[in-house]
């Protein structure tokens, strides 16, 4: 039977052997690194007359009754290789996850960084809206004010005037001996006053999210001041009315006298001229 040149074992030839070629190694064969151990194996007796050209070979290995053959021995053989060849692909791998992590790293961190300027851009940019809006709007309120304050001043001067003219009427009334269109009354005086038109500033979304506490009062103090506008006009109308009433009744008033004064001349100047006809008579 052909035996193996490289190992002189039975069963395989060189081409297949899972020995190292004795020719790389000068020679010689590394018994510490033979996968099966080398035996002479167990021939059967010659054959039979009946078949003298037939032999039956059975080969047999050491430790076959363990059940650690050939090819027990190579598969361990490969799967020691296998492993020993994957752990330079894990260990690569392993090698790039890191750096494809480290890459990820410095790219956030440079966006950060790219991110930053802008966002600060943008918060600046914020509050100059922010306190431009603000400045209007002041600006408005101071306006709102000034117009309320000319408004409250021409009708506090307007119910002075009503004031002073229904005492001039009371006083001439009562003055003994009036007569007639006595006393000349100037016209209803009227109120010069400048009507601005109602600013409300444009409304953003900025400013809709920060209206505060200050703001809300100044809007109730508005309307306040406006609720008060209001019962002064009503009681300027209130005391023009009465005034007017009053004027009435004064001119209702004169008028009677003034009846009454031509009735008593009358009636003096009939008795005085009868008087000097009875005399004459005599």
């Amino acid at each position: 039977m052909r035996t193996c040149y490289n190992c002189g074992q039975r069963g395989h030839i060189s081409r297949y052997c899972p020995l190292p070629d004795q020719r790389l190694n000068n020679g010689q064969l590394p018994i510490s690194t033979a996968l099966v151990p080398t035996q002479t194996p167990i021939l059967t007796v010659p054959a039979r007359p009946s078949q003298p050209n037939v032999g039956t070979i059975v080969l047999s290995y050491g430790n076959d009754s363990a059940g650690e053959g050939y090819i027990g021995k190579r598969v361990r053989t490969l799967e020691e290789i296998v492993g020993k060849i994957k752990v330079k692909p894990d260990a690569d791998e392993a090698k790039e996850q890191a750096v494809r992590e480290e890459e990820e790293r410095k790219k956030r961190e440079w966006e950060d960084e790219e991110r930053r300027p802008h966002e600060k851009e943008r918060e600046d940019f914020q509050a100059r809206i922010n306190k431009e809006v603000l400045h209007e709007m002041k600006m408005a309120a101071d306006r709102r004010f000034k117009a309320l304050e000319e408004v409250i001043h021409a009708l506090q001067k307007q119910f002075e005037d009503v004031e002073a003219n229904a005492e001039v009427w009371k006083a001439e009334a009562l003055r003994p001996g009036n007569k007639r269109g006595g006393v000349a009354i100037g016209s209803t005086p009227v109120t010069q006053t400048r009507v601005h038109p109602r600013m409300t500033p444009a409304e953003t979304p900025t400013t809709a999210r920060r209206v505060d506490q200050r703001l809300k009062g100044i809007i109730e103090r508005h309307q306040a001041e406006v609720g008060i506008l209001q019962d002064m006009r009503l009681k300027e109308m209130n005391a023009r009315k009465q005034s007017e009433h009053e004027l009435e009744r004064l001119k209702e008033e004169m008028a009677k006298l003034d009846v009454e004064n031509r009735k008593a001349t009358r009636s003096n100047l009939k008795a005085r001229m009868d008087a000097a006809a009875v005399q004459t008579a005599r």
